[in-house]
């Protein structure tokens, strides 16, 4: 009987060690630490490439179901850092300039890229003439309900 009382409390000792553990894990807001919330994500900083695109999407659908106008300030990601829906300013590390972008789609996953810029934006940057350019992307606002482009495949206009 003594060795079940003492298996016993083990038992419920170990158990309540990874409940600590598992709260321990959690963030301030209360979300499990393998989610980012959109607090987590504001302010965040990515670097790499930029490109444009526009001309054979033009009015078609985006992932967040608007209608792409390329002569608005839009982008496209691959990255998971910078969720559907935020706005983030774009700045051009060749020159210097900025702009910001609302990002409304998934882009594919290239090596290097982590934009796609309407051409709109891209001509803000001075960059619609040099296609490929090195670009800071932070992230300035985010949904609380932000989904993510996880290695997207093809940009989703339609």
């Amino acid at each position: 009987m003594t060795r079940r009382l003492i298996g016993s409390l083990l038992t419920f000792g170990l158990a309540t060690v990874s409940l600590i553990g598992i709260a321990a894990a959690q963030s301030k807001s209360g979300e499990p630490s393998g989610r980012a919330s959109a607090s987590a994500t504001v302010g965040k900083t990515v670097k790499g490439d930029a490109s444009w695109y526009g001309p054979g999407f033009v009015g078609k659908k985006t992932t967040t179901g608007e209608r792409f106008n390329s002569g608005k300030m839009t982008a496209a990601t691959s990255s998971s850092k910078v969720p559907l829906g935020s706005e983030a300013v774009v700045t051009n590390l060749k020159n210097g300039k900025s702009v910001k972008v609302k990002v409304n789609d998934c882009q594919p996953d290239v090596s290097g890229r982590k934009v796609d810029l309407s051409k709109g934006a891209a001509e803000k940057l001075d960059m619609a003439h040099k296609g490929v350019v090195p670009v800071k992307i932070k992230v300035v606002t985010a949904p609380p309900d932000a989904q993510r482009c996880h290695n997207a495949g093809a940009s989703s206009a339609k």
